[in-house]
């Protein structure tokens, strides 16, 4: 291996579309190409539950659809569907669900995450439907978290109603810019007089909680644009901010330009800071301690996700790691047909979550404590980690403190600390599977 092919694989393990988030190990780039047979799939999830009954699971269903696909959308969206190719999903989706109910028959969900695409571009009735289905297929915890991404273009009073009805506690409504220059610019159907009224909405249908998204870097967009933008959306009072930056369609940012984004981030969390938010990260931060709970990459870390829908991520802890197919006519065509739903996966063990542990830990700038790991992983896990973080402290990668380990996230760190984690023979298959 060559130092560029080796950072072209770093590149493509830490890239949100390969990578999932928190990034997985190992990385979608590394996962065999399926499909994994219904039965196997139910077998490594029963073993999973079986083995790890402490351990919470989590749903994320994916929703697809949308009234158009932004000109930065990297997502499988599907722009311009009509009903009967909604209504079709969702049997399907329904189908998925009343596979996996038996396995988790007595495994509570504690917490719920919808996504996409944008859920509710769909008519309310849709809506209704798939948030009851998964009330009648799975036991959601009482008061368990249900997360539903949005746009506030395509609420109404019905529709606002419906998902509050149903239970949904947390819209995700992507704002991205109040400006309708730069929104047009980029490609995005959003009428930016209507985002207030939209909160507005939703509070009144009973939703107190609202996790908003802004985007720096769009096309035509000034640092000074941006800033409005925060401290626009700062007086609405959303629960959760994100200030996420561009990430391009192909390749990635310029190292100067990521920078200056990296200034605009900053720059923002310093006004919601005044505001009166708590700094999560470099990207954001919230009120009062409440976030979203699968966008908290603790949760990923030691618990199993059910991901149900065209392209939806699984992680049955210790045994799997899967995805759904991702086309969602192929998807719909599979599930009703008795097929499929897998189309990529890898087997897992006890090692390679302890390397996904190490790996996010470490790159969230966390000291990670030997003795942690042995209570999490045993004295062989223990081990691994003493002879990893010797090698990457001597590469000067990470640095003693207070007994553990700690990474201080410089960009070098990046590189140093998963290409030692992920090792050479995992490093060669991501080269030659992706032809680096």
């Amino acid at each position: 291996m060559t130092q560029e092919q080796i950072e072209k694989a770093v590149s493509l393990v830490h890239d949100v579309r390969y990578g999932g988030l928190p990034t997985h190990f190992p990385s979608l780039t590394a996962w065999d190409s399926g499909p994994l047979s219904r039965a196997e799939q139910s077998m490594l999830w029963t073993e999973s539950l079986r083995e790890n009954p402490q351990r919470e699971a989590g749903i994320y269903l994916n929703i697809p659809f949308c009234r158009k696909k932004c000109a930065f959308c990297f997502l499988d969206v599907k722009g311009g569907s009509v009903y009967e190719e909604q209504e079709k999903y969702i049997l399907a989706a329904e189908k998925e669900m009343a596979f996996f109910a038996p396995v988790f028959a007595e495994k509570e969900i504690s917490c719920v995450y919808i996504g996409g695409g944008t859920p509710n571009f769909l008519p309310a009735s849709l809506l209704k439907r798939i948030l009851i289905s998964l009330k009648h297929y799975f036991r959601i915890k009482p008061g368990a978290q249900i997360s539903m991404e949005s746009n506030p273009d395509f609420f109404d009073e019905e529709k606002a109603v419906a998902v509050a009805e149903c239970g949904v506690s947390m819209l995700l409504m992507g704002i991205q810019s109040f400006s309708a220059t730069v929104n047009r610019d980029n490609g995005r159907a959003q009428d930016v007089t209507r985002i207030k009224d939209a909160f507005d909405l939703v509070r009144r249908a009973g939703i107190k909680h609202i996790n908003a998204d802004l985007l720096c870097g769009l096309k035509g967009q000034t640092k000074k644009d941006f800033i409005r933008d925060v401290l626009l959306l700062s007086r609405l009072r959303p629960t959760q901010i994100h200030l996420n930056r561009i990430k391009p369609l192909a390749g990635t940012l310029p190292p100067e330009i990521k920078k200056e984004l990296y200034s605009w981030q900053q720059a923002g969390l310093e006004i919601l800071r005044r505001a009166g938010y708590t700094v999560l990260d470099e990207e954001s931060a919230c009120l009062d301690g409440i976030r979203n709970q699968q966008g908290n990459y603790i949760f990923h870390l030691d618990n199993s996700l059910l991901g149900l829908g065209s392209g939806a991520m699984s992680h049955a802890w210790g045994r799997l790691r899967s995805r759904n197919i991702v086309s969602p006519a192929e998807y719909s065509e599979s599930a009703l047909s008795g097929g499929a739903f897998s189309q990529l996966y890898m087997k897992t063990g006890i090692e390679e979550e302890l390397i996904h542990y190490l790996m996010n830990t470490l790159l969230h700038g966390v000291t990670v404590m030997p003795e942690e790991v042995r209570e999490k992983f045993g004295a062989a896990g223990e081990e691994f980690f003493r002879r990893k973080a010797a090698d990457m402290a001597c590469r000067g990668y990470i640095e003693e403190s207070d007994g553990g380990w700690k990474c201080e996230m410089r960009m070098q760190d990046w590189l140093g600390v998963t290409a030692a984690l992920y090792g050479e023979e995992m490093l060669e298959r991501i080269i030659r599977r992706n032809g680096l």
